[in-house]
């Protein structure tokens, strides 16, 4: 097998296994406040980890384009997540509910980084980093038909780095994701697991907080 084909099947076994013992940490939680705030905020973590699932099997069988499609729906997922966790209003949150329109995402990062946690600004820094191209995956642009076209052939030719790229992604967001749900549990030990079993998978160089 060459180099490069173990190293994605290891980035594969790598965010397989991470993802499970995120999903132990987070179906096992079941003392969340009951709250419209909540319960929302919690939907739209478990919506941000399945993307991250989907991504997993989409790169398993080679579906490298919608993989890459969904990376934008994780991150909208997990941003949407916790700004109605952390700013919200209960009349936004009510608006949400009854028309399915919150903010722009551009607003929703202003919102978010104007609290301690997030004032380095690198949510903000990420998305500008990854918005355009994460757009263009979705909604079928010059990326997604430059990788299909090789000589007169059309065929999915994605690079192994770029599928390792993305995992690396997919793992960062929901490392964010269990992050926040602790702190919306209010489980210290969970955070603090979640970051245990991040360390024993990818090194403790790799682990943070914030993206």
């Amino acid at each position: 097998m060459p180099e490069e084909e173990k190293l994605l099947t290891e980035a594969i076994r790598q965010s397989t296994t991470w993802l499970r013992g995120c999903r132990s940490l987070t179906d096992a939680q079941s003392d969340i406040k009951n709250s419209d705030r909540n319960r929302v905020a919690v939907s739209l973590f478990h919506l941000a980890m399945e993307h991250h699932s989907s991504i997993l099997h989409l790169a398993r069988t080679k579906h490298y384009g919608s993989a890459f499609a969904l990376i934008r729906s994780q991150l909208e997922a997990y941003i949407r997540g916790v700004w109605i966790h952390r700013c919200a209003t209960q009349k936004e949150i009510a608006h949400f509910l009854a028309n399915n329109q919150p903010p722009k995402i551009e607003q929703l990062i202003i919102n978010i980084e104007s609290l301690p946690v997030f004032e380095n600004g690198s949510l903000s820094r990420f998305k500008k980093k990854i918005w355009k191209i994460s757009c263009d995956f979705n909604h079928g642009g010059y990326a997604q038909i430059s990788w299909r076209l090789s000589g007169n052939k059309i065929v999915s030719d994605f690079g192994d780095e770029q599928i390792i790229m993305l995992l690396n992604i997919a793992n960062t967001f929901t490392l964010q994701t269990v992050t926040e749900l602790s702190v919306l549990a209010e489980s210290e030990d969970m955070a603090q697991k979640v970051k245990a079993i991040h360390e024993e998978e990818f090194g403790s160089k790799h682990s943070s907080s914030v993206i």
